[in-house]
This record gives structure tokens, sequence and C-alpha cells, in this order.
């Protein structure tokens, strides 16, 4: 059986499936289903982690950290405590208890990655260690098939390692549209515009993108300030840009956020092809003041 179970691997949330965490307290719960099996993690206390995010090293005293996965019929769980000031783990598989073995922590190490994937929980570990094994690259690969949260916690800490090329920043854009979150979506582009080359078409389509993800209009409209911010100076690049951030704003529901992301827009407004999208998208205003707005602010430009 436990041949077998070896054999099974750890139940990964890759594709479709249903996760919910709370890992922000101390006392904290995750979980992750997909149709062969799940994992439902609980802790009521303080959790500390080996150096290399492989293990448990102590829980706090009357802290218990349970782990549960159903996979393909059987069942593992683990229980961590303090037992007289050392880490016990009570382990079973299907009912019956079994030594912790190299197999067993093998499992839980994978288990730990999964976690991680699902919550960013060990992002202060795991970063460095990817980041030492191949910078910013190692990270994206890893993280591509995390959950958005987990994408938005790696994010930001690419964002402060002051580490990133201009390629980085784009793959940062495209991390932000997972983010379930609207306002947290709208923190990693508008942290990230000032990086992002919007003269090139594959990051324009990776930052708009996420944009177009984000349903509320207070937050779309920030990310496209923060974008036009720092678009391209003038040339094919602007009226790339200007066709590409505008079409975006076109959708904005509110007149006043959609009024403001023109007039932002409007003293870069140079080109045809962005006074056309410009006089396209202010017509989408219903409000004769805020329209009046906007295309006044076009108008002074001229």
């Amino acid at each position: 059986m436990l041949l077998a179970l070896a054999l099974l691997g750890v139940c990964s949330l890759h594709g479709h499936g249903s996760r919910s965490s709370d890992v922000d307290n101390q006392v904290w719960r995750a979980s992750w289903e997909t149709s062969d099996c799940n994992v439902m993690w609980t802790s009521n206390g303080d959790v500390t982690f080996t150096d290399d995010g492989m293990d448990v090293a102590k829980v706090g005293p009357d802290v218990k950290l349970t782990v549960v996965e159903m996979n393909d019929g059987h069942t593992r769980r683990v229980v961590f405590t303090e037992r007289s000031g050392m880490l016990n783990r009570d382990y079973d598989v299907d009912g019956k208890m079994h030594d912790w073995d190299a197999s067993a922590g093998k499992w839980f190490a994978a288990m730990l990655v999964e976690l991680d994937h699902q919550t960013g929980k060990l992002a202060p570990i795991r970063f460095k260690q990817l980041m030492t094994a191949g910078g910013p690259s190692a990270v994206f690969e890893d993280m591509r098939s995390a959950s958005g949260n987990a994408q938005a916690t790696y994010a930001r800490m690419l964002l402060q390692s002051g580490k990133l090329g201009a390629a980085d920043a784009c793959h940062i854009a495209g991390f932000a549209g997972d983010i379930s979150a609207d306002h947290e979506k709208a923190d990693i582009l508008t942290d990230v515009a000032s990086q992002v080359d919007f003269s090139v078409a594959e990051c324009r389509d990776a930052y708009f993108g996420a944009v177009r993800k984000i349903s509320g209009d207070y937050e779309r409209a920030r990310a496209e300030i923060a974008a036009i911010e720092h678009a391209p100076a003038s040339g094919p690049a602007l009226n790339a840009f200007a066709v590409a951030a505008l079409s975006v704003a076109r959708e904005i529901a509110s007149d006043h956020e959609k009024e403001h992301v023109l007039v932002t827009f409007a003293p870069r407004c140079t080109g045809d092809s962005a006074r056309t999208a410009y006089l396209a998208t202010a017509r989408t205003i219903a409000s004769d003041a805020e329209r009046a707005r906007a295309l006044t602010a076009l108008v002074r430009q001229q």
C-alpha cells in the first residue's frame, strides 16, 4: 500500500478545481479539491517551517497542525504537536499508524510546495531559493500553475527585489490578471507600470489584458492611469498604446472614471490614431458635463 501511495504523488490543483484559504492569521486553514483528490490544512496557532521549506521545524505550545490528503481512495493524515519541547508527528495511512519515514517526508515536502502554490505561505523561504536557482525566470516557471493570490505574493517580492529585466515586468503584468481581488490586481499593475515597455506589443497585451479583468471602475481607471503616465512619448508606439489603452477605457461604466482616464491621456494625444481612439471613447460618455470636460481637455492640447 505504501508503495502504491508513493506512486500517486500529491494532490495538485492544476486546471479545474477549487481552493479556499485564510492564512493571514496564526489560526489558519487552507484547502483545495479536484475531481480526484482533496487536501485540508488546519492550524490553531504559530507554525515554523525549516529553513529549506521542506518540513515543519516546530509548533508552539498547545498548537496543532493537521494535514489530511484524500487521493484515489486513500487517506494520509499527519498531526504535528509539541510534546516536552520536541516536535511530535502522528502519521496514519487509511486510519493505520505508520512511522514517519523517508517516503512520508518526501510526500510532505511536496505537499508544502503545493501549499505554497495555493496560498503563498512559504514565499519568504521559497522566493530566495528560486531566485538563487534561476532568478525571476525560475519564479515565473514555479508560479505558472499557482493561484492568483500566490502569484500576487511572489510578484510583490519580485518588484521589491530590484532584479527585474524589461521582459520580467511584462510577466508580472500577466500574473496580475489571475489575482482574484480587483484592488490587488490594480496594486500590482500600478506598481509595475513604470517598468513595462509599452512600445512592445506583447507587453501592452499582457498589461491591458490584466486591466480588462478588473471589474471595478475605480480600480480599472487607476491601472489605466498608471500606464498612461508611462506611455511612449510619440510616434507609432504612442498610437498603438492609445488604441490599446482607450479601447479598454471605453469599457468603463462610470462616466466620471472614464473622463478621468481621458483627461489624463489628453496631453499625450498627438497622433491621428490616438485622437481617433480618444474621440471614440469620449462618445461613450453619457453625461454631457463629463463628456465636455474630456473633449475640452483634448482641444486644449491642439
